[in-house]
């Protein structure tokens, strides 16, 4: 058998003793030369030159160019600046070349590389000994079969459905494309050393479950399990509209303030298949402010063919369409399969992720995992995808902060460089409520700054109950202060159902903005018919919800550098 060796050389920090500190900062900004510019000037510095991407140097020629003094209070200033990303002040250390070894002998490794190697990253984790161990990964599904590329924690399995011990292969998949072992058999997953969670609430070629069920599974160990793969969600029918009960709401505020000993636990739901017929943005697992929408791209970091959009999408991971053979995962009786992808392929793509990271730092609530990857995501895949909003983020209705990217999570992640968000406790959350209007109509709402403490925006939700002729020719545009406009409700054509609709939907649009701008605190909700027909209804009522932080959140440094493995990062070949 072919062992397949790849070699990672990279610097790491010897120590802090006889650095010499220079009068260079580099920073990494949202936006481009223009905005790092604007940061030199805040801060009397000069610019120098661009590095890489949105990388730039600035110097500070008051200081002098070497010496053993750190200037922290200047490093701390610019990096509480909101689009600033990161920055380091720049040293004259002596460095040692580390060299780690990640030995992967599964024989499919080769057609792996494309969305583990060079995609996600995922091996740069690894190279670290960051492979999730010690990290449990729920897969809520239609069961989990044998296969000795698994690793099942018995004692954190349960079967909710019962009737019958056979399962299908869906969560199978899930679970191998999430944490397949690093041995002689068929793949890899990410989280490599992660353990599985079998939690079953579907039955036997059935795609039906129940509130209960869901309850049970998504309340099920808190305590012990981190993160819930949850691959399935409302019919993609582009007419259906469906989502969790008080009950499972209930559940999944529960788990993010007290799972994981406070820290949260976090919950994963892929974003649908429906195409451009249907949008997630009627699909209410996503739309709620405990969850994670997780969407799939192709091996080019296209949006899937059967994709949906919504503004509640918060990342992407790498995936296939159907027919396609690009991704390598496990099915029952210890067999191996390509075929599996869609959306379902991608969510347990960023559980591995995730798990990787809160191996490296467990402290990391589920507020700071959503912090990590806002800031760490690739959205340089597919730029015209994205549009940058006021606060410089650039989000996606389909991929939403784009690709994930291991490499940058970890860094960010590692103890001694991210600084904490906090969890549910220091969320902040501003309502505002409007009232009756007709349709087409724009509705404004005002926020000021002192009933509203929120400076960083993470989440908004619009509520809303209106009566139409056509329900799903609606669509709502919602527009800042700040100016950033984005639709919230996209509307389906085929959607004709006459009848009220009571709904809420969620934005992660607005990342970073602050509630006001300036003195103007007016919030624009635009609905109209997406056919501009006269259809007859009107909107009863409307809330807006704001989630964020009364504060900036302090940009992550990255002076110290995950250290590579002392050792091989290799399972034993399997006897």
């Amino acid at each position: 058998m072919q062992i397949i060796k790849l070699f990672i050389i990279c610097l790491s920090l010897v120590g802090n003793y006889g650095e010499q500190f220079t009068n260079k900062w580099m920073v990494k900004v949202n936006g481009d030369e223009n905005e790092a510019k604007a940061v030199a000037v805040e801060y009397n510095l000069q610019y120098i030159e661009q590095v890489f991407e949105n990388y730039y140097t600035l110097i500070h020629e008051g200081l002098p160019t070497r010496s053993a003094q750190e200037t922290a209070d200047l490093t701390d200033a610019i990096g509480r600046h909101q689009n600033v990303l990161w920055v380091q002040q720049q040293t004259e250390n002596e460095r040692e070349l580390m060299s780690s070894t990640v030995d992967i002998q599964d024989p499919n490794w080769n057609d792996q590389k494309w969305y583990l190697l060079d995609g996600m990253k995922a091996e740069s984790g690894w190279a670290r000994c960051y492979t999730g161990a010690g990290v449990n990964i729920a897969v809520v599904d239609d069961g989990v079969e044998n296969n000795r590329d698994l690793n099942v924690d018995s004692s954190l399995s349960r079967d909710f459905r019962g009737g019958t011990s056979k399962t299908d292969s869906h969560g199978t998949q899930v679970a191998g494309i999430a944490a397949a072992k690093m041995n002689d058999f068929c793949g890899v997953g990410v989280a490599p050393d992660a353990k599985i969670a079998n939690l079953r609430i579907f039955g036997l070629k059935t795609t039906t479950t129940q509130f209960d069920l869901e309850a049970k599974a998504l309340s099920f160990r808190t305590d012990k399990i981190s993160i819930y793969v949850n691959s399935w969600g409302v019919i993609n029918s582009g007419v259906h509209i469906g989502g969790p009960n008080t009950a499972v709401l209930d559940v999944l505020k529960s788990g993010t303030r007290n799972g994981r000993g406070g820290k949260g636990a976090i919950y994963l739901w892929a974003t649908g298949n429906g195409g451009p017929d249907d949008s997630c943005a009627y699909d209410g697992y996503i739309n709620n402010i405990y969850s994670l929408g997780i969407s799939g791209v192709d091996r080019n970091y296209r949006k899937l063919i059967n994709g949906e959009s919504c503004s509640a999408v918060f990342a992407a991971a790498p995936s296939q369409n159907v027919g396609s053979s690009d991704v390598i995962s496990t099915i029952g009786d210890s067999r191996c399969t390509r075929f599996f992808g869609q959306s379902s392929a991608a969510v347990p793509m960023a559980a591995g992720a995730i798990a990787i990271i809160l191996q490296e730092n467990p402290s990391l609530t589920w507020r700071d995992v959503k912090h990590i990857i806002a800031r760490s995501a690739n959205s340089n895949v597919q730029p015209n995808e994205f549009q940058r909003n006021a606060a410089g983020y650039l989000v996606s209705p389909s991929m939403g902060f784009g690709v994930l990217d291991v490499e940058k999570m970890v860094q960010m992640a590692h103890v001694d460089n991210w600084k904490t968000v906090g969890g549910t406790s220091n969320l902040v959350t501003c309502e505002v409520n409007s009232h009756a209007h007709g349709i087409p109509s724009d509705f404004l709402v005002y926020v000021s700054s002192h009933q509203c403490k929120i400076q960083f925006i993470e989440e908004i939700e619009v509520a809303f109950d209106l009566t139409y002729s056509a329900r799903g020719h609606v669509k709502m545009t919602l527009t800042s202060p700040s100016g950033t406009s984005r639709e919230i409700l996209p509307g389906r054509r085929v959607d004709t159902h006459s009848n009220s609709l009571t709904w809420k939907v969620k934005s992660f649009q607005f990342w970073g903005e602050s509630v006001v701008s300036g003195f103007n605190g007016a919030w624009k909700l635009s609905v109209q018919d997406i056919f501009n027909r006269q259809n007859q209804g009107f909107l009863k009522s409307w809330k807006l919800i704001i989630h964020g932080m009364s504060s900036f959140p302090q940009a992550p440094w990255t002076r110290v550098l995950p250290k590579a493995c002392t050792r091989p990062t290799s399972a034993p070949t399997a006897g």
